[in-house]
C-alpha cells in the first residue's frame, strides 16, 4: 500500500470513525489482513452487545477477558462503554433512552453484591404467545411463588412499600430494585447514588422515551442540575459500587481498538 491509501485508513482509525473504515476498504479494495476484519466484526459485535458473536470471536483474537465476568456483568461493561460513544457524539437522547435497563443491571448486581447474594433465585423470565402462536421472551418478573414460599427480605420489602398487594404482573423494574437497596444495604453512599440515578431516569430519561425533543447539556441542567458527564461518571461510580472495578474490561472497547490499529499498520511493515 502507498503512504496516501496509509494516511486515509490511519485518519479514519485514529479518529474512531469504524464504519467508514470498514466501507472505504471494502469500496476501494484495500487488501487487509482476516485478522484485521474479524477484529473490525468484534467491535461491531461487542457495540451491539451481541454477546454470543463476542463470544465466538474473543478467544482466537485474544480477547477472552471480555467473556470471563458473569453474562449481567459483560452487559453492564459493554453498555456504558457504548453509551460513552453516544455521550461524544452528544447522542444525548439516545443515550438517556439506554439508561433505564441499564439501571436495572447495575441495581441487581448492587443487590447481589451487598444484600442478597442469590437475588435471581427470585426472579423469573417471561415467555408469551403472540397471536400468531409463536412463543417470544417478554421480560424478567418476580417470582410469587418462591417470594412467598417463606419469610425472606424481598418479601418484606414488598410488603413494606406495597403492602400486601404486590402486582407481580409487573415485569421488574429499576424502582422495585431501588426499594430493595434503600430499605436492606447499609452503605448511604450507595442508597444515595442509586436514588440520584433513578431521579435522573424519572427527570430525563422517562420524557425522551415518549417524546421527539431535543437534548443537550443546558437541558439536563436545568431538569437535573447536572451534565452529561457527571451523569455518566454517577453511572461509573455505582457501577464500581456493584463490584464492577475491572480496568481492563473498562478499557475492553479501546483495547480492540488500539489491536484493529495495530493490525492495520503491520500491513505497511511487512
Amino acid at each position: 500500500m502507498d503512504q496516501s491509501v496509509q494516511a486515509i485508513g490511519s485518519f479514519l482509525l485514529n479518529h474512531r470513525y469504524f464504519p467508514a473504515f470498514e466501507e472505504w476498504i471494502i469500496k476501494e479494495k484495500i487488501e487487509v489482513t482476516d485478522r484485521l476484519l474479524d477484529l473490525l466484526h468484534l467491535r461491531e459485535s461487542y457495540l451491539k452487545g451481541d454477546l454470543d458473536r463476542v463470544k465466538k470471536r474473543a478467544a482466537d483474537l485474544g480477547f477472552s477477558f471480555l467473556v470471563a465476568p458473569s453474562l449481567l456483568e459483560q452487559r453492564v461493561y459493554r453498555c456504558v462503554q457504548a453509551m460513552e460513544l453516544k455521550l461524544r457524539s452528544e447522542a444525548y437522547d439516545d443515550y438517556l433512552r439506554q439508561l433505564t435497563p441499564l439501571l436495572v443491571d447495575i441495581f441487581r448486581l448492587l443487590v447481589q453484591e451487598h444484600i442478597l447474594a442469590d437475588l435471581d433465585r427470585y426472579l423469573i423470565e417471561v415467555f408469551k404467545e403472540t397471536v400468531e402462536g409463536r412463543s417470544i421472551y417478554r421480560g424478567i418478573r418476580w417470582n410469587q411463588d418462591q417470594i412467598e414460599s417463606h419469610p425472606n427480605l424481598i418479601q418484606a420489602t414488598f410488603n413494606k412499600y406495597y403492602g400486601e398487594y404486590f402486582n407481580y404482573d409487573h415485569y421488574l423494574s429499576s424502582s422495585h430494585l431501588m426499594k430493595i437497596i434503600e430499605a436492606n444495604s447499609q452503605d448511604r453512599h450507595i442508597v444515595d447514588l442509586a436514588k440520584a440515578m433513578r431521579q435522573i431516569e424519572k427527570y430525563t430519561r422517562n420524557i425522551v422515551a415518549h417524546e421527539l425533543i431535543h437534548v443537550d447539556d443546558a437541558w439536563l441542567l436545568h431538569r437535573i442540575g447536572k451534565n452529561s458527564s457527571e451523569i455518566h461518571h454517577d453511572v461509573i461510580s455505582l457501577a464500581n459500587k456493584a463490584g464492577l472495578k475491572d480496568m481492563k474490561q473498562w478499557q475492553g472497547l479501546k483495547l480492540i481498538e488500539k489491536a484493529i490499529r495495530q493490525e492495520y499498520q503491520l500491513g505497511f511493515n511487512k
